[in-house]
């Protein structure tokens, strides 16, 4: 297959990557994006825990299908079990729907230009001359600039060594509160990190666990 021409080539095709390919195709530049999986905002990259006021500065707005949820406090439990209960009603924090919000931002890039390509792995770079060549699983690309927009699995390629092993569900539950955020301190569970429980709704929670060394779904299971 023929090279390809592109002022820029966006390896990861999350929020990073699509926010830097709607900002760069905006501005008539050449774009592609390069997604190794099918589907856009699977699996979920994170829980969508953010601010409104967070996203405003990225200039984005999001819709109502892509709010989960609103968040007015946040609880915080120490190893011994006491308890730190923060109003947080002020700040406007909301939970996004990953999938729908990334979705979002890829239809907007693909609006204003830019070449979404799915199913297709970024491979490896070098250079000829004052050109980037990316190498991808699909194609060539003869590019000006190269945006590694990876995320953890572009350092995980890097270094094995002091990154955090993290997991998640989607639980059916009644034990926690339905706009409260859950933040678990366990330094034999999550090393480094902490337990969270994120509700969606009344009855549904995003439950996550992160830390240093550890086998995180049989942690997360024990939680």
């Amino acid at each position: 297959m023929k090279p390809e021409n592109k002022d820029v080539v966006i390896a990861g095709g999350s929020i990073s990557g699509l926010l830097c390919a709607r900002e760069l195709s905006q501005n008539n530049h050449n774009i592609t994006i390069l997604e190794e999986h099918d589907k856009i905002g699977v699996p979920e990259k994170c829980d969508g825990l953010i601010s409104v006021n967070a996203l405003s500065s990225l200039g984005v707005i999001p819709n109502k299908k892509t709010i989960q949820n609103k968040i007015t406090g946040a609880r915080f439990f120490s190893p011994s079990g006491k308890l730190i209960d923060i109003d947080s009603s002020n700040l406007d924090i909301i939970v996004l729907d990953r999938k729908e919000f990334d979705n979002e931002l890829s239809e907007i890039a693909i609006r204003n230009g830019a070449q979404l390509m799915k199913s297709t792995s970024f491979v490896k770079t070098n250079h000829n001359n004052s050109e980037i060549i990316v190498h991808s699983s699909q194609n060539q690309f003869h590019c000006k600039y190269f945006v590694d927009a990876m995320g953890i699995s572009s350092l995980m390629k890097k270094q094995k060594f002091g990154i955090l092993q993290a997991a998640k569900y989607i639980i059916e539950a009644d034990w926690f509160e339905s706009n409260k955020v859950d933040l678990y301190f366990n330094q034999q569970l999550s090393p480094g990190f902490f337990t969270w429980v994120i509700p969606i709704n009344e009855n549904l929670a995003k439950v996550g666990i992160a830390g240093y060394g550890i086998n995180s779904f049989n942690n997360l299971d024990y939680f």
